[in-house]
């Protein structure tokens, strides 16, 4: 894997490989799945990219060469089978995260907007293994998932919903080219607080499951978890479980997905809506086949 970032990887690519990865961006997004010279133009200033001086004839040139073709409405244009599978090869899933990286970061906490903070100002004694881990790993693709450890098996004879609904929002996350992380993965440093810290600061998102499945009171460390992302400019989507009435009291008012941990699927939905259209980061394969 290369430490480079996905937006140096496409700035250093064929202007026409640039406007292909970036006309594929435009049609997840769009809702007849097409996009035009104008749209592919505008996402070229909101990554960074210099774009082409003349965008229509480098349409075109895609058009001869079979990896896009005219559409219905006049000036737009759709990707064609050759022409996804030319992106896939280009940039595989991490087209979704070259939006991310574009997006200005921010968060609202308390009636204010807090600018993002970046993974290279966390505290010196964990930002050794947080620059290291996302050298590889950018954190403008990663969602932190904030929750209890799922009981096990010996801890429990009743199947933990949490667990399965951790493996619903991870299969929705990443199907959309980002990344779902769990600070039961990996130990970025040695000790538990420390480690979730490390986790935090490398995610730019955050994804945190308010719930009681067990009877013993919703695991409030949440709060200071949630709290610490949104201070520190990290978009957070926030998920209630049927399991409890309400939201703690510090989270009132912040904007929650209802889910119902007993239907894993309700969990993919909600993760698949954040990103599509909260983050507007555009559908997947599976937003597509779903009719979203």
């Amino acid at each position: 894997m290369t430490d480079e970032s996905i937006g140096v990887r496409v700035q250093r690519m064929r202007k026409t490989d640039q406007v292909l990865i970036l006309a594929s961006i435009v049609s997840g997004r769009s809702e007849g799945g097409t996009f035009s010279g104008r749209s592919v133009t505008d996402l070229f200033y909101d990554t960074t990219l210099p774009a082409p001086v003349k965008i229509g004839n480098v349409i075109a040139n895609l058009g001869r060469a079979g990896l896009a073709t005219s559409a219905k409405a006049h000036g737009a244009w759709s990707l064609t089978p050759l022409g996804r599978q030319r992106v896939s090869e280009l940039v595989g899933n991490d087209s979704a995260a070259l939006l991310a990286e574009s997006l200005p970061g921010g968060a609202n906490l308390a009636h204010s907007r807090h600018p993002l903070i970046p993974a290279s100002l966390a505290p010196p004694q964990i930002l050794r293994p947080v620059s290291d881990f996302t050298k590889t790993s950018p954190s403008a693709s990663q969602v932190f998932g904030m929750t209890r450890f799922p009981d096990t098996v010996k801890e429990s004879d009743v199947p933990d919903p949490v667990a399965a609904g951790l493996e619903a929002a991870g299969e929705a996350i990443n199907g959309h080219g980002l990344r779902f992380l769990l600070a039961s993965q990996r130990a970025l440093v040695d000790d538990l607080w420390g480690n979730v810290a490390a986790h935090m600061w490398a995610c730019n998102y955050g994804l945190a499951f308010f719930e009681d499945r067990r009877g013993r009171g919703m695991n409030y460390n949440l709060a200071i978890e949630v709290g610490a992302m949104l201070m520190t400019g990290r978009r957070c989507l926030l998920l209630k479980d049927s399991s409890i009435k309400r939201m703690p009291t510090d989270l009132v008012g912040f904007i929650y997905k209802s889910v119902d941990l007993d239907n894993p699927e309700t969990v993919a939905h909600a993760a698949h809506e954040w990103v599509r259209e909260d983050l507007a980061l555009g559908k997947c394969k599976d937003c597509v086949s779903a009719g979203n």
